[in-house]
């Protein structure tokens, strides 16, 4: 599993909004990421499909709110976040 090794092999932290009833992507694997992944917030969004912020806007921006601030908290182990080269 290609994404699963990119996953657990961030050296920053890692969000996970995973919608519920992802055809692409089960939910197992997000709750599978969480449990080799401790601390990496897990937000369940129930109803979604792949695309979370499409199907169920309002919610996945709540639980994107409340994911960066569970972001803030946790210790930044001299971690560099990635610079958007388009972006310059």
């Amino acid at each position: 599993r290609p994404a699963l090794q990119i996953l657990l092999t961030l050296p920053h932290p890692v969000v996970l909004l995973w919608g519920e009833e992802d055809p692409l992507l089960p939910c197992s694997f997000g709750f599978l990421v969480n449990k080799i992944r401790p601390n990496t917030p897990f937000f369940l969004i129930k109803g979604a499909k792949h695309n979370p912020a499409h199907s169920k806007p309002l919610i996945f921006s709540d639980a994107l709110v409340q994911s960066l601030d569970s972001l803030s908290k946790l210790p930044r182990n001299n971690y560099q976040l990635p610079v958007c080269q388009d972006c310059k």
